[in-house]
Formats: structure tokens, C-alpha cells, sequence
């Protein structure tokens, strides 16, 4: 008996899911040691949740600035217990602390979410706990937000 599986892959396109969620341009300009990115966030959802990035940390501790290029963007904060969101539209900037783990959402079903950004060079990023965790503390949802079963809550 042979047994095969198909993994999301290779069905992603019969789905409507683009093999590529998002793309990270790096190194678009430099200033110093400051690095100008460009990130897209196309329009769809995934099990009911909108497009989002992965989330990280800056086990550095550096600072970055977003500038939203194009469609809105609800990016997501946390740190330790604390968990916060900020809401940005074209034209406004949201800086990045140091110290906490942030993602992205581009909450629209027909609008493409650009984003700049300035960052150190020297910045070095981690995602292992938002792996382990399988996203941040909440998921933006078609539905509305709900609650990352993945951690504790009082």
C-alpha cells in the first residue's frame, strides 16, 4: 500500500491562497546603517482571518518606523501581558518599539496593503515565539477578533 499526501502547497492556487502571502523588498535604499523596506499585503483571507505578517521580535532592541504607502493596516503589539493594537491608514507612520513583538494585518478584502519601513541594518529579528504560539495574542478575523487559544488568559 502506498500512501500519499498533498500538503497546502501544492493546493494552495485550487484554494485561492497565493503560494506567496506577503513580500519583504530589504535594502531598497540605505541611509548609514539604516535600511528603507518595502513590504505588500495583498487582500484575502485564510480561515476566516485576513492576511497578516508572521510576527517577531527584535532580540536587538532597535526601533522601526512604518509608513503606510497604500490601504490600511492594524498593526498588533506585545508585551509580556500587554497587548495593543494601532489602527493606520495611508500616510500616517507607527513606530516600532525595541522591546515587544509586533505583527501586521491588512484588514481589507480588495485593498493591497504597502508599507515602508526604516530599520537598522544591525537589527536581528526572531519569530520562535510567535511559532510556538501559532500567531499573536489575537487574530483579526472575518468575524472579528478573537482570543489565540495558544495562551493563557484570565
Amino acid at each position: 500500500m502506498q500512501i500519499t499526501k498533498r500538503k497546502i502547497d501544492e493546493m494552495a492556487e485550487m484554494y485561492g491562497i497565493p503560494k506567496e502571502l506577503y513580500t519583504m523588498k530589504r535594502g531598497v535604499k540605505y541611509k548609514g546603517e539604516m535600511r528603507y523596506d518595502i513590504t505588500t499585503i495583498p487582500p484575502f483571507i485564510i480561515n476566516g482571518q485576513y492576511n497578516k505578517t508572521k510576527g517577531h521580535i527584535h532580540t536587538t532592541g532597535h526601533e522601526e518606523e512604518y509608513i503606510v504607502l497604500g490601504g490600511e493596516a492594524i498593526f498588533l503589539f506585545q508585551h509580556k501581558h500587554k497587548f495593543w493594537k494601532v489602527n493606520a491608514k495611508k500616510g500616517q507612520h507607527v513606530l516600532i518599539p525595541g522591546d515587544c513583538y509586533h505583527a501586521t494585518i491588512n484588514p481589507s478584502k480588495t485593498k493591497t496593503l504597502k508599507l515602508a519601513n526604516w530599520l537598522s541594518d544591525k537589527c536581528v529579528s526572531d519569530y520562535k515565539y510567535i511559532e510556538k504560539k501559532k500567531g499573536m495574542r489575537e487574530y483579526y478575523t472575518i468575524k472579528g477578533w478573537v482570543k489565540n487559544p495558544n495562551y493563557k488568559w484570565k
